[in-house]
């Protein structure tokens, strides 16, 4: 393949990425019921498992270190780090909750 289309395709898949993650750091800093399951991307019923693995793979994307300091980037990883601590709060209290007589 020629060398100058093959820049192209990568800097056109690297324009796509960065716009992308912007789209996703938007989403998560302009949502303005911040329901902590939605933001992870989940429905009601998602498991501890499912929230943490949703924390650490959206934790790589958004945080300031791997954005190139996106100016809302700091504030997406400050949120998702909030809903995960309040999903895992909320399925703990329900697994309590059940637990009970």
């Amino acid at each position: 393949e020629n060398p100058s289309h093959e820049f192209a395709r990568t800097m056109h898949e690297e324009l796509g990425r960065e716009r992308l993650l912007r789209e996703l750091i938007e989403r998560i800093v302009n949502d303005q019921q911040r329901r902590p399951l939605a933001v992870l991307g989940f429905q009601p019923g998602a498991t501890a498992a499912d929230i943490n693995k949703a924390f650490r793979f959206l934790s790589l994307k958004v945080h300031s270190d791997k954005t190139g300091g996106f100016h809302k980037s700091d504030t997406a990883f400050i949120i998702i780090q909030k809903a995960r601590s309040i999903a895992l709060a909320q399925i703990a209290a329900a697994a309590g909750a059940a637990a009970a007589p």
